[in-house]
């Protein structure tokens, strides 16, 4: 649930890049066919798929997953976001999603031609891109500073009182002369 505290345990941070880089990989392979055998797809690149079933039940059999399983990080968020009565990008990201997907899913059921489950794929597939970026460059920095911190000595020599006194790095303040 909190995001930012388990970004800053080790395996718990490379552990949530590795899901998310299998979420967003996933999604993709996924919304691609969603992409070609959608309205968009067919006037973006002139192509007619066949279909073994009505489109409109293809596309919402492609979506279904993308949009509760790959993007239902995005779902929970916005329940703990709205429960906790704040409002963030979970909230923003699940409210287009299911917008889309239900249309569609009641356009697709009232006898409709015109459905947006492309849209809903696609918004979980850049977000969750988006997130894995963001995690992976997270993760490279907390990595890099904690390199940066284990070339701190764990102890230091300084000068205190005309003597030479052997302490803790940590413990070392502004006017010790350091050896």
């Amino acid at each position: 649930m909190d995001h930012a505290a388990a970004m800053t345990d080790p395996r718990m941070a490379k552990a949530m890049e590795q899901d998310m880089r299998r979420r967003f990989f996933i999604s993709l392979a996924l919304t691609i066919p969603i992409i070609l055998y959608s309205p968009m797809g067919e006037m973006l690149f002139g192509i007619m798929l066949f279909s073994p079933i009505p489109k409109n039940l293809l596309l919402f059999l492609l979506t279904t997953p993308v949009v509760f399983w790959t993007g239902s990080i995005f779902i929970t968020g916005a329940y703990y976001s709205l429960k906790a009565r704040k409002l963030n990008m979970a909230v923003l990201v699940t409210t287009g999603v299911l917008a889309a997907f239900f249309g569609s899913l009641a356009i697709s059921f009232l006898g409709g031609e015109e459905v947006f489950y492309e849209a809903a794929a696609m918004l979980v597939t850049f977000v969750l891109f988006g997130h894995w970026m963001e995690m992976k460059s997270r993760r490279g920095t907390s990595d890099a500073l904690r390199a940066l911190f284990d070339l701190v000595p764990p102890q230091a020599r300084v000068m205190r009182g005309g003597q030479e006194v052997l302490i803790a790095s940590a413990e070392v303040v502004k006017g010790d002369s350091v050896i």
